[in-house]
């Protein structure tokens, strides 16, 4: 494991265990040494949005767009930022411009994407369309179980 990716890490394991404020203190100090990394911006953004501070957020997402252009990183990010504003249809926006822009071979983040895509759209009533995206999200990366749990838990499409 290189640096850049031991620095990733760790700037991960603060966030899961909610030290969003020293994770973003690390990742500002890495973005120094790597001002090229999209996922690092992201994280940064994760480490605002887990601290409360959706806009700024936002500000850092854009600013990373404007960077990078059309990332599937920088997308979903926006996603998720979105999400924790309730602001769903912006969030799907995010979502699926990250699924547009995503690498074909990137398998293990397509079918998240695609996950959550079909999570929005059984929470919006669209049963049949939310199982076609779990069935690809598996097709994707067979080893996806949040997409196989989201296919057996919800059986009967256009019952919820």
């Amino acid at each position: 494991m290189g640096d850049i990716e031991r620095q990733f890490s760790q700037i991960m394991r603060l966030l899961k265990e909610g030290k969003a404020a020293d994770a973003l203190r690390l990742a500002e100090t890495v973005l120094v040494k790597f001002p090229e990394e999209p996922l690092l911006h992201a994280q940064i953004a994760s480490c605002y949005s887990d601290m409360g501070d959706q806009q700024r957020a936002i500000e850092r997402l854009r600013n990373a767009e404007s960077l990078f252009g059309d990332n599937h990183i920088i997308e979903s990010s926006f996603a998720c930022v979105y999400m924790r504003l309730k602001r769903y249809d912006i969030a799907e926006k995010y979502l699926r411009k990250a699924l547009s822009v995503t690498p074909p071979g990137s398998h293990l983040a397509r079918s998240d994407y695609l996950n959550t895509l079909g999570e929005f759209l059984w929470r919006r009533g669209s049963g049949i369309e939310a199982v076609d995206a779990w069935r690809k999200a598996v097709d994707e990366y067979p080893a996806n179980m949040d997409a196989k749990w989201n296919l057996v838990k919800h059986k009967t499409p256009g019952s919820n």
